[in-house]
């Protein structure tokens, strides 16, 4: 299985407070400040401590890396509702997918998968040029005519309701009929067959606040509907346009200590700087405070 790249974007400057925060939900999560050096913790399973290194605040993000990515999530419900803000959750793998999720005061106010995105493409695809019955065919070539009976335009009618994606032409005919407009003034009624973009207008509001200077629709638009490039590129083209450095296309905590053999003498890639790495342990059912 493919490596998968996993950073939490967190809305702020105030990187004191942030990290006061994150001490809180951890302790909420059930663990406590851990007392080993990193390398002892290194060699434990997984789920025996949780690590996380948190960058200094670029771009009016704080950004964190978790090793246990699974409860990320926790993390990103929790710190948006302390810090009223808003929380960014990307990850991204090899084999070629990316996602985001968007939090805004405890809540996911937005959520994309490429994955899922190229799944509604390609049914919009199937509806928009699947072959109507042959009874819809029948009527739409008696469309030019107007020979039509009330059933008649009551069937076509239906059918397009019910598919609107499928024959974009025989809407634009059937209200010429419905309206007495000839065929050659309903031709421009036709929609272009086009994808129907990812950066809906609900979107867009969502996003709007959070983009980075200079940053225009059209560049979050082109970036969201490109399916041609592996997600994880996607990814480090998505991230700037929120002013998150595109260094964490490639980062994971994972990939900064557990998948190598020993600690990285330098974690500092794509110039990111992280200010602290927090070791924390399961509690055991102990009240602790968090501390660094």
């Amino acid at each position: 299985m493919a490596s998968v790249r996993c950073s939490l974007h967190v809305k702020s400057d105030d990187l004191d407070r942030a990290i006061a925060k994150i001490k809180q939900s951890l302790k909420k999560q059930g663990y406590r400040p851990g007392d080993k050096p990193l390398e002892e913790y290194l060699k434990l399973d997984g789920a025996r401590f949780r690590g996380l290194v948190v960058s200094t605040p670029v771009g009016g993000w704080v950004s964190i890396l978790d090793s246990q990515p699974d409860r990320t999530p926790e993390f990103a419900v929790d710190l948006s509702k302390q810090l009223k803000t808003h929380a960014l959750l990307a990850r991204a793998s090899w084999d070629g997918w990316w996602t985001y999720e968007l939090y805004r005061s405890g809540k996911v106010v937005d959520a994309f998968d490429c994955r899922e995105e190229a799944r509604r493409q390609q049914e919009l695809h199937r509806q928009k040029h699947e072959r109507p019955p042959p009874e819809i065919l029948d009527i739409a070539a008696r469309l030019s005519t107007g020979d039509l009976t009330e059933e008649d335009q009551r069937k076509l009618l239906a059918y397009i309701e019910t598919n609107p994606h499928c024959a974009p032409d025989l809407a634009a005919r059937a209200m010429g009929v419905v309206l007495g407009i000839s065929d050659e003034r309903t031709a421009g009624l036709c929609p272009p067959d086009t994808i129907e973009s990812a950066l809906t207008p609900a979107r867009l509001e969502l996003l709007k606040p959070l983009l980075a200077a200079d940053v225009t629709a059209e560049a979050v638009r082109a970036v969201l509907d490109d399916g041609s490039a592996a997600g994880n590129i996607v990814l480090m083209r998505f991230l700037p346009l929120l002013g998150i450095d595109a260094g964490y296309f490639d980062l994971s905590y994972s990939w900064l200590f557990l998948e190598d053999s020993g600690v990285p003498e330098d974690i500092t890639p794509s110039g990111i700087e992280f200010a602290r790495h927090l070791l924390y342990e399961p509690d055991g059912g102990r009240d602790a405070a968090g501390t660094s």
